[in-house]
């Protein structure tokens, strides 16, 4: 059958209802970002007429928490702030909070009245840090907040800061340092007036503070009151943001995106920056989103090389998905400032060093570390290998001997320092001189030293000119006297000197022989070193076995033998030395080979060799006769 004009508009419009249906159902599987236009978010308000308010327990606002109040100069006793009915800033409004409600004044007691509490006069007390805080629960997403409040004050001139007593306000993100963001423009503000200040969007406690200085003996005032405080943020409707930063950031960073998936999940995220030295936000891109398009979840890294280097940054996020874009927010969601310098450290010591790299007592090592972007955040050190860590103040290295300090700086942005490395050599004791006789009566000088080592020996003979030791000295046979002499070492401690009678020097007496000892020996072979020793005052306390100067033995008074086992192939010196107990001495030194046993055993096979090679001639020549018989 067929569709008349009328049925054919009919059914066209039957189609489009059901394409509208259909559409609709599809369009209401896809949230849409909402666009709602900014609203204010109430952070804080008072309400000083609210009937709990008292002044001898802290205020609770609508049953959530209380206002702390308190007075940190306790110098005239305790005054600070509570409500009161002296002055209201509004009609209908029958508190405000003034300074002084609580405490004694001390002024009326220096003025010579009777003695009278803050109220009763109706004036602030001398000496006062008042203060009244409450919490904060901002919002970072939000940024800044504003603050509101109502205002009236009396003051005098002081030595206060800034030259008059004064109201003033303060934040803190830490609970524990308060930064002032609005000071009493004057000292006399004798009607209520409005103030209004930006709040920092991290603040966690907000502070009114009155300040008064010691009683000069000029008028006293009444001081100030608040009334009427309000904190409030910016509220979007957002259906992303970008998440807190922190204050500083190295040159690149990562940035995350947070969503209200109850909006649902966008298609795309786009991250706007506003530098310091731009006037408006720009979209982010990089070589591998050049149109700055982001999926949802992805992280972001921002590198400031591309956007202008160290500057200080805020962001904001667009997500975008389902046929709608989420609006450009009024605030900034958050913000960072970029060093990509690392810090610097200087190191200094409380002594000179000497030109040889010693230091001659304790060093107290001092280190500071700057950063003129972000600040330093700590200074990391290791000494001698030890576990990093965090410098605390001046070190003191008192142990003798060779150390090795390494340290960085580390910025409030995470930029490390390159680590400094220094050598820090203490020696503050003094060396020790002996001396030593050998068999033909030349005497030798030996300075020792545990740490930098010994740099120089002095000696004078009969109380002559003083000279630098190089060689053994023949005192004995040249008939000398006495003989001084001390050491310096390689930090410049110098030793006392010693002085020595020649005519009857200990060890000059003792008489020292080896004996049984070889020119050479086989490699492996066991040396037996035999000596003999006359003492006639019993000074010797020890011997001391050298090889190539070192000393691999010592051995009591009474010894008179030792066998050496696994001198090396090559020529050796050996040396016996008997010590006394100040470390003087005599000694015999001879000087021996040891040869490889290999080249040792090659005269003995010498005979097998020449007999092996006779009976093979003698063979050879045998068959040879035997084969001209036979032919």
């Amino acid at each position: 059958m067929g569709v008349t004009g009328k049925d054919s508009r009919c059914s066209v419009a039957a189609i489009v209802i059901v394409l509208s249906m259909v559409l609709g159902v599809l369009l209401s599987a896809v949230p849409a970002a909402s666009a709602a236009g900014a609203s204010t978010v109430t952070v804080l308000r008072e309400n000083f007429e609210n009937p709990n308010f008292d002044c001898t327990t802290g205020w609770d606002q609508d049953g959530k928490e209380i206002w702390a109040r308190g007075d940190s100069n306790a110098a005239s006793g305790v005054d600070t702030w509570c409500h009161s009915k002296a002055r209201v800033s509004t009609s209908g409004n029958t508190y405000s909070l003034w300074c002084a409600v609580i405490g004694n004044n001390s002024i009326a007691t220096a003025r010579g009245l009777a003695a009278q509490s803050n109220t009763a006069s109706q004036r602030y007390d001398a000496n006062m840090s008042a203060f009244i805080r409450h919490s904060l629960s901002m919002s970072p997403q939000l940024g800044n907040g504003t603050l509101t409040f109502s205002y009236w004050s009396m003051t005098m001139a002081s030595s206060a800061p800034g030259g008059y007593d004064h109201l003033s306000v303060s934040v803190s993100i830490d609970n524990a340092t308060y930064n002032t963001i609005w000071t009493q423009p004057s000292a006399s503000v004798s009607s209520w007036e409005q103030a209004a200040v930006t709040v920092p969007s991290n603040a966690r406690t907000i502070s009114f503070d009155f300040v008064s200085g010691p009683y000069s003996g000029a008028e006293w005032q009444e001081g100030a009151y608040i009334d009427n405080i309000l904190v409030t943020q910016k509220s979007d409707a957002s259906w992303s943001h970008v998440n807190s930063l922190p204050p500083y950031s190295k040159g690149t960073f990562d940035i995350e995106v947070s969503v209200d998936t109850t909006q649902g999940l966008p298609d795309s995220i786009k991250l706007y920056y506003l530098s310091s030295t731009s006037s408006s936000f720009a979209l982010y891109t990089d070589s591998s989103h050049k149109n700055g398009v982001y999926t949802n979840g992805e992280v972001i890294h921002f590198d400031s090389s591309l956007t202008g280097g160290a500057l200080d940054y805020q962001f904001y996020s667009i997500a975008s998905g389902g046929g709608t874009m989420e609006p450009q927010p009024s605030v900034a969601d958050a913000s960072t400032s970029v060093d990509m310098t690392s810090p610097q450290t200087t190191s200094s010591m409380n002594r000179t060093i000497m030109a040889s790299g010693w230091y001659d007592g304790p060093v107290k090592v001092s280190l500071i570390g700057s950063d003129a972007r972000s600040g330093v955040e700590s200074i990391q050190y290791t000494l001698d290998g030890s576990t990093w860590a965090t410098w605390g103040g001046d070190l003191n290295i008192d142990a003798e001997g060779a150390h090795n300090l390494t340290y960085h700086a580390v910025d409030k942005a995470g930029n490390v320092e390159d680590d400094h490395r220094i050598s820090i050599n203490i020696d503050g004791t003094a060396p020790m001189t002996s001396y030593s006789f050998d068999g033909a009566g030349k005497l030798s000088l030996l300075a020792s030293d545990g740490a930098s080592g010994p740099s120089s020996t002095r000696y004078r003979l009969d109380g002559g000119e003083w000279q630098t030791y190089s060689s053994p000295l023949d005192v004995l046979n040249a008939g000398h006297g006495s003989l001084e002499f001390y050491s310096t070492d390689n930090a410049g401690n110098a030793e006392a000197v010693r002085t020595v009678d020649l005519t009857n020097a200990p060890m000059s007496k003792v008489t020292l022989a080896l004996s049984g000892i070889r020119s050479s020996y086989s490699e492996g072979d066991t040396v037996k070193l035999v000596w003999s020793c006359i003492d006639p005052a019993g000074e010797v306390d020890h011997y001391e076995v050298l090889v190539d100067g070192a000393v691999v033995k010592t051995l009591g008074g009474a010894a008179s033998s030792f066998d050496l086992i696994g001198l090396n192939e090559g020529e050796h010196s050996i040396t016996v030395r008997a010590v006394d107990s100040g470390g003087n001495s005599t000694y015999q030194t001879t000087t021996l080979s040891i040869g490889s046993a290999q080249q040792d055993a090659a005269p003995t096979s010498l005979p097998i060799v020449m007999a092996v090679v006779v009976a093979a001639i003698a063979v050879a020549g045998g068959l040879l006769f035997w084969r001209r018989r036979s032919k």
